[in-house]
């Protein structure tokens, strides 16, 4: 990789004849009316704001330095603009200069397009073909095209800052800039007041064109990987692992050997009606992603919330989804009615419950806990009354409906009673593995990122993109469909497309079926909650679970239970021939806190105050998960690690803005100016960034359900 040899023009007024590089090739991008040339050339754009704060509290931003980067990655040709209109001419020079329009265009990559758009969407007259534009909502748009020229956010792709995509991708890397003070930055300080003619330091002017570098040099990547080899632009990762199960699902089709026999015939045609025949009504799926889906359990057990003292043995699952992925069941027919016996649906037809995958909406009369665990999540219960809740997961209920998988009513008969229940319907399926299309493409890659990290190679590109495929293999399982299209309208600003998406079209494009999804995250669930349930029944404190991890006194009854589960997955490793040595852990319990001195896994301080909220001491260092607040922000609540914990309490605390380094946006649609040292500065629209404190405080009701439970097993004698 180059982008070594760098030509930097600093633009302060119009210019008519820029020096442009040419073009190393010409893509062919899409089919029939769709198809257009794209240019291969590696471009980015970045913007700098300055934000104020006005008298009646409203942040307002005004962008002071635009920085474009257009080349190959021999000669890199990097342009500094002031002043809006110099850019737009710019745009417009490229766009006359490379000849661009309807079917000939080139990519600009924006790190995170929806800031720059926000003060880019008034000042530009934006294409609108069907290929022009997309959003995946209001403020969020991942491509704009504007006379030819394609505006494409990066981060949709590779997930994080422009600083991770930098150390994953690339050779350049961020910079930190430096005041006049000396001292540094991360970023240019949004707060300084700067206009179109402030100068920029030495150090400040280079943070400004690395950034567009790392952009370019990205884009190199994406021609390199996707779009000339597979004349494709990817918009997400999500949409590249998709194309790749695809891609599987052809070949397999083609082979047609024993090996990768498809059940439901050979050819591709045959296996996408099998797929349509699965999908649920567009009602019955709005109501199953409401309703059915639950994604993973997170939550803390009151009882030991808020206490002091705590210490904990911590272990994860090993790539928890993927590892459900490959062992357990799936709906592989459509689902059918069943004709039941309410009386015995949980309680003596076994046959049912663990032969075949079920959908049942029923009323459960008179429900109340069997532990100190909390487990129905309340925004998941379709009615209720007299309900009692902790931290939003059910206590109890004189009457609850629901709909429930054969995984969740598993998990209702551990940790719930009932005095009745009444099945209003009930659905049955077959049974079945995932796909060969799914599950081949999954273990490619995992056995990639294994080998990588077996080989001291985890600090490489390749093992993040390995890592991220794997991930995104179960993410592409539970993506929705985009119901309501978001359209921008050059004339009325965001509105939603009148024309409601044909539900039928999109599941005949389908290969995959939202039940996958589903089932998978109810598999994971039961798993954990199994070895929650048969922790505490054995007596030990389990004070934290979180979709794959389990938080819970250090004793050898817990270390029993673990090694017997980690047994378990060996064996079912075993039988469904898992059996490289890339697979060796996948699905077990694995130690999180390992002395990084001593290498022995040691009990941890360690303090929760809910879903979310847990911090512990790990060589000598404070570590927390705080939802809304930066990680690094906990350093804020006391002096010490030992501090930081006896002030993690339930009565709360604040950091100030400056402590808690969060940020929030304020976007403004409407044309705005100020006065910015000495210049009147004007924005057609914008989005400010600006710190905000950061409070922690737990909801009344919760506070006294900790205080009545933790109460009530004092009285009892109960150790907590």
């Amino acid at each position: 990789m180059y982008f070594k040899d760098r030509k930097i023009y600093r633009i302060y007024g119009h210019v008519d004849n820029y020096e442009l590089p040419q073009p190393l090739n010409i893509v062919s991008i899409g089919k029939g009316e769709a198809q257009y040339d794209l240019l291969e050339i590696y471009a980015g754009f970045d913007i700098e704001t300055t934000t104020i704060t006005t008298e009646d509290g409203k942040h307002l931003s005004f962008v002071y330095h635009f920085q474009v980067s257009i080349g190959t990655p021999r000669i890199l040709n990097i342009y500094l603009f002031r002043k809006w209109d110099h850019v737009i001419h710019f745009f417009d020079i490229i766009a006359q200069y490379y000849n661009l329009g309807a079917k000939r265009h080139i990519i600009i990559g924006i790190a995170n397009m929806g800031f720059e758009f926000q003060f880019l969407r008034k000042r530009l007259k934006w294409d609108d073909g069907d290929w022009d534009f997309f959003a995946k909502e209001k403020y969020k748009p991942l491509r704009a095209t504007y006379h030819g020229i394609e505006f494409r956010e990066v981060l949709s792709i590779t997930g994080g800052s422009l600083a991770q995509l930098a150390k994953d991708y690339c050779s350049t890397q961020k910079l930190v800039t430096i005041d006049e003070d000396g001292v540094k930055h991360s970023d240019l300080d949004y707060k300084k007041l700067r206009n179109s003619k402030t100068v920029l330091n030495p150090h400040e002017e280079a943070y400004c064109i690395n950034d567009v570098v790392i952009l370019s040099e990205f884009m190199w990547y994406l021609f390199c990987d996707y779009i000339r080899p597979e004349q494709y632009i990817p918009m997400t990762f999500t949409g590249i692992l998709h194309r790749e199960f695809k891609q599987e699902l052809k070949d397999l089709c083609i082979k047609r050997d024993n090996k990768y026999h498809l059940k439901h015939g050979s050819s591709l045609a045959g296996w996408m009606d099998f797929i349509f025949s699965l999908q649920p009504s567009e009602a019955e799926y709005v109501l199953y992603f409401k309703y059915l889906f639950r994604g993973g359990y997170v939550h803390a057990n009151a009882l030991y919330t808020d206490i002091d003292g705590l210490l904990a043995d911590m272990e994860d699952i090993t790539s928890h989804y993927p590892t459900r992925m490959n062992l357990d069941y799936f709906p592989m027919s459509r689902f059918i009615p069943v004709k039941h016996d309410p009386a015995k649906m949980f309680t003596l037809d076994e046959k049912l419950i663990k032969s075949k995958c079920l959908i049942v909406h029923c009323i459960f009369d008179y429900i109340r806990p069997t532990t100190t665990h909390t487990i129905e999540s309340k925004n998941k219960i379709m009615k209720y009354s007299n309900a009692a809740f902790d931290n939003g997961r059910l206590i109890s209920a004189d009457m609850i409906e629901v709909l429930l998988t054969e995984k969740d009513i598993e998990v209702y008969r551990m940790f719930y009673t009932w005095a009745g229940v009444t099945i209003l319907e009930a659905y049955q399926a077959d049974r079945g593995e995932l796909p060969p299309y799914v599950i081949d493409v999954l273990n490619r890659h995992y056995k990639v990122k294994e080998e990588l990290k077996r080989n001291g190679q985890k600090d490489t590109q390749e093992y993040t993109i390995a890592k991220a495929r794997v991930n995104t293999c179960y993410g592409d399982l539970v993506k929705r469909l985009r119901l309501v299209k978001t359209l921008y309208d050059n004339e009325r600003g965001w509105v939603d497309d009148p024309t409601p998406m044909d539900y039928i079209k999109e599941c005949k494009k389908a290969i995959l079926t939202p039940f996958w999804g589903i089932w998978v995250t109810a598999g994971a669930r039961k798993e954990l909650l199994t070895v929650i349930y048969k922790m505490t029944k054995a007596g030990i404190p389990v004070y934290y679970g979180d979709t794959d991890s389990n938080k819970h006194a250090p004793c050898h009854k817990a270390k029993q239970i673990i090694k017997h589960y980690n047994n378990s997955i060996k064996k079912h490793r075993k039988n469904r021939k898992l059996r490289s040595e890339f697979f060796e852990g996948l699905g077990e319990f694995d130690r999180e806190n390992i002395n990084k001195t001593t290498g022995i896994s040691e009990p941890v301080p360690f303090k929760t105050l809910g879903a979310k909220r847990y911090l512990y001491i790990e060589d000598g260092k404070v570590k927390a998960t705080v939802a809304g607040m930066p990680k690094a922000s906990i350093n804020q609540v006391g002096s010490t690690p030992e501090e930081c914990l006896k002030k993690f309490r339930k009565t709360g605390f604040r950091l100030t803005p400056e402590q808690s380094g969060k940020l929030t946006t304020e976007y403004t649609d409407e044309e705005y100016s100020a006065d910015i040292d000495g210049e009147l500065m004007t924005e057609l629209s914008g989005v400010a960034l600006y710190e905000i404190p950061f409070t922690l405080s737990l909801a009344s009701d919760y506070c006294e359900h900790i205080e009545e439970l933790q109460a009530r097993f004092r009285k009892e004698d109960t150790v907590l």
